[in-house]
């Protein structure tokens, strides 16, 4: 995948956690700080600065009876190639 000029402004922390975002195709925000062994609050300024940078995109979710947010890779992020067979989308 090529770097973006936003992915190449990152710090080593924000490249982290796009890395566990791709790595995962999608993680709760709650397991994100804590995969990242950080704190909640630098988790939240984490996520903040990705989808700023449009790295990643997040949905309002409830897990595990908790209120969070679910985080994916922006949809332009994503490798298709290993889905097409020639310019045909592969079953």
């Amino acid at each position: 995948m090529s770097t973006s000029q936003g992915e190449a402004d990152l710090s080593a922390d924000e490249r982290a956690g796009l890395e566990l975002v791709r790595e995962t195709g999608g993680i709760h925000q709650s397991d994100f700080w804590k995969e990242l062994g950080v704190s909640s609050r630098k988790g939240s300024r984490l996520v903040e600065a990705l989808e700023s940078a449009e790295l990643i995109q997040r949905e309002e979710a409830v897990y595990e009876g908790q209120r969070t947010y679910y985080l994916e890779p922006t949809a332009s992020d994503r490798d298709f190639s290993l889905l097409m067979a020639g310019d045909m989308l592969s079953p």
